[in-house]
C-alpha cells in the first residue's frame, strides 16, 4: 500500500464556492485514496495564495515528507490547488521527485 499526503487549498476569495471548499477537497481526495488503496497518512491545508510556495502548511508538508522516508505520493484535487506559477511549480515537482515522492492531481 502507497503511502500519501493530501494537501487541499483555497484562496481567501473562493471559499464561497462549495466545489472548492477544504472540507468538499479532503472528502473528494480520501474517496480516491480509499478507492486506489492509499494509505493516507498526513493531511495539509492552506488558506492563502498559491503564486508562491511560502505558505504556512505547504512548507510544513515539505518538512513531514523530508523526515518522512514511507511517503511516496502527495495528492491535491487540481493542478491550481498547488500552484498558480508554472515554473515554481515544475520545481517542486523536480524536488519532491528526487526523494522518490510523486505529485499528483487527481483532476
Amino acid at each position: 500500500m502507497k503511502n500519501a499526503v493530501i494537501y487541499t487549498r483555497v484562496s481567501t476569495d473562493e471559499q464561497s464556492n462549495t466545489s472548492l471548499t477544504l472540507r468538499n477537497q479532503e472528502e473528494e481526495l480520501r474517496k480516491h485514496c480509499e478507492s486506489k488503496g492509499f494509505n493516507v497518512v498526513g493531511h495539509f491545508q492552506d488558506d492563502c495564495s498559491a503564486k508562491t510556495f511560502n505558505r504556512p502548511e505547504w512548507r510544513k508538508l515539505e518538512e513531514f515528507v523530508k523526515n518522512s522516508e514511507n511517503v511516496g505520493l502527495i495528492l491535491i484535487t487540481n493542478w491550481d490547488r498547488f500552484s498558480r506559477d508554472v515554473n515554481q511549480g515544475y520545481k517542486i515537482i523536480s524536488q519532491m521527485s528526487n526523494r522518490g515522492i510523486e505529485i499528483k492531481s487527481i483532476k
